[in-house]
């Protein structure tokens, strides 16, 4: 559980930083101002040693109550791991949530009061990943698939609310924007915004890239609705023919209320179709959407213009923000033609430039950043 690339997500919290993968302890990182910019790597946080499990890329800050919440999942057993930290970087509880199969879980969801389990199933096939030269990891659109809903603050998974999917609506989910609970007639209702892959073939050990195939990948940026009173769900896509990536929110929002404003990273099929060949080989995506999940409308699409790409774009507050949306976007823009990215900022109200300098060189896509504002990093 201490060992590994961390190049996957960066975590802050509590004024600790941390460099994430997928299975193991986060790594602290400080980041020194004194001499210019210098990051030093630390050691392996285990949070006093209360912390018995490694956990994904995608944990969530709930800056309302400063707490820290964690995931795992396990190539030993059908077992999915959720633990809860306080404020004070105190273990809360923990405990093993049982899932139909072995599966990669990169992500799961949280409300005020609720996780969100993706039972999902990318399924690991090490027997198909020897006999076929294939991944290991294998998704199987005929095997169960479905969300649990459980209390955050519950000691074990003995109250946890299964959603069965039904087969049409089978997919995977490698990341979600939010979610937030409801009452409507008189039903408790949590609204959960993904984005899901209605197909995947993860890419095999031949290809260059993993998103050349993404002329044939199906991204759709969905909106479920959990009726904990019925047991019901619904499914509805909101944006059609455009393939969706990287949700992102304002991070104030996450994990304690009802957000309006989810920015996704954004490539259709035809843009994809149309790129040269130097351009696929540097694939990523060609801008993004600022949707309204409140009105269920596309409030703003940025292109990047050309065959210029980035990954997935940070939202970051304003000070003394007036409104949710007030605050910044940013992301490094790479053209493959030029072979150098220039740093882009947008005022995420109206998704116009307000920013961008070149820096004269390639900066990598790299997978998840964030950011920090220098007060809150550890003296």
């Amino acid at each position: 559980m201490q060992s590994g690339s961390h190049n996957t997500a960066m975590l802050h919290h509590q004024k600790h930083t941390y460099a994430l993968v997928e299975v193991t302890h986060p790594l602290g990182i400080k980041v020194d101002l004194d001499s210019g910019v210098d990051m030093r790597v630390k050691d392996h946080d285990t949070f006093d040693g209360e912390l018995k499990h490694g956990f994904t890329a995608h944990p969530k800050v709930d800056k309302s109550t400063g707490e820290l919440l964690v995931s795992a999942w396990s190539i030993k057993s059908p077992t999915f791991t959720y633990s809860l930290i306080d404020a004070n970087r105190k273990l809360v509880t923990s405990f093993k949530v049982p899932i139909a199969s072995q599966r990669m879980i990169h992500d799961f969801c949280v409300s005020k009061n609720y996780i969100i389990v993706p039972d999902l199933p990318l399924e690991l096939n090490g027997k198909n990943a020897i006999q076929n030269m294939r991944t290991v990891f294998d998704f199987n659109k005929k095997a169960k698939a479905r969300y649990g809903l459980l209390k955050r603050r519950a000691k074990d998974a003995s109250e946890i609310q299964w959603f069965d999917l039904a087969p049409e609506d089978v997919h995977f989910c490698f990341h979600f924007a939010n979610a937030y609970e409801i009452c409507e007639n008189g039903h408790d209702i949590v609204v959960m915004h993904c984005c899901a892959w209605k197909d995947f073939e993860f890419f095999e050990p031949e290809d260059e890239h993993p998103l050349q195939k993404l002329e044939d990948w199906y991204l759709q940026f969905r909106e479920f609705r959990f009726n904990l009173s019925t047991g019901e769900y619904l499914m509805e896509n909101l944006i059609a023919d455009v393939n969706c990536e990287f949700p992102c929110i304002n991070p104030d929002y996450a994990a304690n209320r009802a957000h309006q404003f989810v920015y996704v990273a954004t490539m259709s099929a035809e843009e994809y179709r149309e790129l040269s060949p130097k351009a696929k080989e540097n694939i990523q995506w060609s801008g993004f959407i600022k949707y309204d999940v409140k009105t269920k409308r596309i409030v703003n699409q940025v292109s990047y213009g050309g065959e210029k790409m980035a990954g997935e774009v940070i939202f970051h507050p304003r000070k003394n923000a007036k409104s949710e949306d007030d605050g910044y976007l940013m992301t490094f823009v790479y053209d493959p033609h030029g072979e150098k990215s220039e740093y882009c900022l947008w005022d995420a109200k109206d998704c116009e430039l307000v920013m961008k300098f070149d820096t004269n060189q390639r900066v990598p896509f790299g997978f998840h950043g964030i950011f920090v504002d220098e007060e809150d990093l550890e003296k």
